[in-house]
This record gives C-alpha cells, structure tokens and sequence, in this order.
C-alpha cells in the first residue's frame, strides 16, 4: 500500500510543483479537441497549496483496494494525464498498470484531483501532460 502511495504521489510530483481553485469542480465532458499539450512550460502546473496539501489529499483519497490487500499485491502504476487551461485534469490514462483493481483506484484518484493552477508558456495557460 505505501509503495502504490509513493507511486502515485512520485508521478504527481514528476510534473512539478502543482496548485489552483479547490472549490471548482471539473466536468469530465470537455473535450480537448485538436490543441497543442505540452511536456514541459515556462511554469509547470501547481497543485492548490503546493506539495505538502498533494502530498495530504493523496493520504487522505486513496482507498488501497481490499482485494488487492487480500491477495498481497502490490506496486507501481503509471498514469499520465493532462492539466488543461483552466487546470482541470483531464484525459487520465495507465500507462502501465499492476492489477486492474490498483489501475482502477490510481484512475479515480487522479480523475478526482481538484483544479490546479495551469501551467503556462510565454505567460499563456496552456495544456500539460
């Protein structure tokens, strides 16, 4: 459990220093279309009150699934997912998955993150993955 923890908290981190409005929630009907993600920006996308409040709402959202704890399996998925504009995640994705019932559980978790403060390049919000 700790190490899917980690893992999931490690790849938050890996797209940098994250944050934005808690309050508003994303809708998962937007559609990105035919824009431009970038992998790296000026200004890499926060989450609302940076590290150590990530750091808290993984603690407090992941839900290690029991019958992944019955049967002893654990490890890393890897999830990509992009930050649009207005600092919805959108478009969550495993890229490498353990057991579906940990690849289930990193989705929510990630699809449920609130908005972040989107990143920018040249001063102008843009898609990151």
């Amino acid at each position: 459990m700790k190490k899917f923890m980690l893992f999931l908290l490690l790849m938050l981190f890996a797209l940098g220093n994250f944050a934005q409005n808690i309050d508003k929630k994303c809708t998962t009907s937007d559609v990105l279309g035919p824009v431009k993600v970038f992998v790296m920006v000026d200004k890499m996308p926060q989450f609302p009150g940076g590290d150590a409040a990530l750091l808290e709402y993984m603690i407090k959202t992941v839900q290690y699934p029991e019958d992944a704890m019955k049967k002893g399996i654990q490890g890393k998925v890897i999830v990509t997912f992009v930050v649009v504009t207005d600092g919805c995640v959108k478009y969550a994705k495993v890229v490498r998955g353990v057991e579906p019932c940990l690849d289930a559980e990193a989705l929510r978790v990630v699809n449920n993150l609130p908005r972040w403060i989107p990143g920018e390049q040249n001063g102008v919000p843009v898609n990151v993955q």
